[in-house]
């Protein structure tokens, strides 16, 4: 079976000085809308994850929180990683490439320019790769046969790009 990689940014968060720390900033009401406008956009495509996994930031942890219980999964299946908060692009790579192999769709949730620059990796550079912006996500197929440990050859084919509608949500 094919593997799935969905790729995600974390929603809108807290502005860096509200809180002491950028580790600690969380999800702003307008992040937690674009979380469930991502969680349904994935859901009607058919996508269902069979791994959720973020970097441990409550921004990034609580998207995919959202984003899982949006799709029908449950939010508890998230795991956080504090790891991934400060992982460049070369750790989240091989952690994706360490996922098991039974895991046929996975998710993983990141931040900024990391979580973007992990895309050109994995999918097949035409000239059109997407940047993240909040709570945006690609989904990337490996190709047929491929097991996670070939991510990374920049072989996948970008199958879906969601973008948020850059307007206000209310």
């Amino acid at each position: 079976m094919r593997k799935t990689l969905i790729i995600i940014r974390h929603g809108k968060a807290e502005s860096f000085g509200i809180v002491s720390e950028d580790y600690a900033r969380t999800l702003v009401p307008d992040g937690v809308k674009e979380a469930k406008y991502t969680g349904t956009a994935l859901r009607k495509a058919g996508l269902v994850p069979d791994l959720y996994l973020s970097s441990a930031a409550p921004r990034a942890f609580y998207t995919l929180r959202f984003i899982a219980a949006t799709i029908g999964a449950d939010p508890d299946s998230v795991v956080g990683d504090r790891e991934l908060y400060s992982a460049r692009r070369e750790t989240l790579l091989r952690t994706i490439q360490n996922f098991p192999e039974e895991v046929n769709c996975a998710a993983i949730c990141g931040h900024n320019p990391e979580i973007s620059d992990l895309i050109p990796l994995v999918a097949e550079d035409s000239g059109r790769l997407p940047f993240l912006n909040t709570a945006d996500a690609v989904v990337i197929d490996l190709p047929e046969g491929a097991s996670w440990s070939d991510a990374g050859a920049g072989n996948g084919m970008l199958r879906f790009f969601f973008s948020q509608p850059r307007r206000r949500i209310s």
